[in-house]
């Protein structure tokens, strides 16, 4: 609950109040579901939740194979890659979060990664190649000990990642774009000797983020100053701001200044002693904070918070 806090204190001081009061509401599943869990905890059964959350998220990429392939039809708006129920960004986060717990939290091992692979070929079909490493980074845990091998046997992902990721670049075309545009990023990089400004090449917004920071590096613009603060940036050098910010961590920088560092370290604090599950699911989030944009809607929201806070609570459960 600390990341809305600092938002909401934010908020004080933002000259536009009824934009930041609007964005601030999209945090709401950050304030509400913690609370909820808190007080339903002694009644939770944690393990038939998660089981009937990576249920529905793999049934609902099931759902887009079956229209895509055109066996049943769906009247819907076509998009690119297809993406039905919600838009692409927000079914990667829903998905993303399904296959966290599957791999983290879910006891049943043959099952969870059952559905962790139904999951994986949805992210793919999406092109979501930055959530995939995520959960890599979830999935290697366990070949460094970090994690009990008895609840997950990662063993078949260490066989299957090479054939996903093939199979990926055969059969969806946005993963396959995304795969050689990293590729092509890294080589340039390598070839180059020039790592430091393939970095800011790649990540203008992190940038502009830093810049629009330093000028405001105490308490921020406030929240609801930030679209104007970052439409400055951009407008500088000659860009189009984007619809939405990339990361997370940059929009709390020139939001709030010093007090993300706050949050973070609050964070970081909190479970610095929890078990190696509970870590390594902060770890992966905290890495989704840094290099995404997962709270820019309320289902996202709530899909990013869910993940954590189930895979907590399965820990506290065994």
């Amino acid at each position: 609950m600390i990341i809305p806090a600092i938002y909401l204190f934010s908020l004080s001081y933002s000259k536009n109040f009824v934009h930041g009061w609007r964005q601030w509401l999209i945090l709401m599943p950050l304030v509400v579901l913690p609370i909820y869990f808190y007080l339903a905890r002694p009644l939770l059964r944690v393990k038939p939740l998660i089981l009937v959350l990576g249920v529905t998220a793999a049934t609902s990429v099931v759902l887009h194979y079956l229209v895509g392939f055109g066996w049943i039809s769906i009247t819907i708006k076509t998009t690119v890659p297809l993406s039905i129920f919600h838009r692409a960004e927000i079914n990667s986060w829903i998905w993303w979060s399904a296959a966290l717990m599957m791999i983290l939290a879910f006891p049943v091992r043959h099952f969870a990664q059952i559905l962790s692979l139904i999951l994986i070929l949805g992210l793919m079909h999406l092109g979501q190649v930055g959530l995939l490493i995520l959960l890599a980074i979830a999935v290697f845990s366990y070949s460094f000990g970090l994690l009990p091998k008895t609840t997950f046997n990662a063993g078949l992902f260490f066989i299957a990642m090479p054939c996903l990721v093939l199979l990926g670049i055969i059969f969806f075309d946005v993963f396959t774009k995304n795969i050689f545009i990293l590729g092509d990023t890294i080589l340039n990089a390598y070839r180059k000797n020039d790592w430091q400004q393939t970095v800011l090449d790649y990540g203008h917004e992190a940038q502009y983020s830093l810049n629009q920071w330093w000028k405001h590096a105490i308490n921020g613009v406030g929240l609801g100053d930030y679209v104007d603060a970052m439409w400055n940036e951009y407008h500088d050098h000659n860009q189009h701001i984007p619809a939405v910010p990339a990361q997370q961590i940059g929009h709390m920088l020139v939001s709030t200044g010093l007090l993300a560092f706050g949050a973070i370290y609050g964070i970081i604090r909190y479970y610095i002693h929890s078990s190696p599950r509970e870590i390594v699911a902060v770890v992966v989030c905290l890495l989704g904070l840094i290099f995404f944009m997962p709270f820019f809607s309320q289902v996202s929201t709530t899909a990013f918070t869910l993940a954590l806070l189930l895979i907590v609570l399965a820990s506290d459960h065994r």
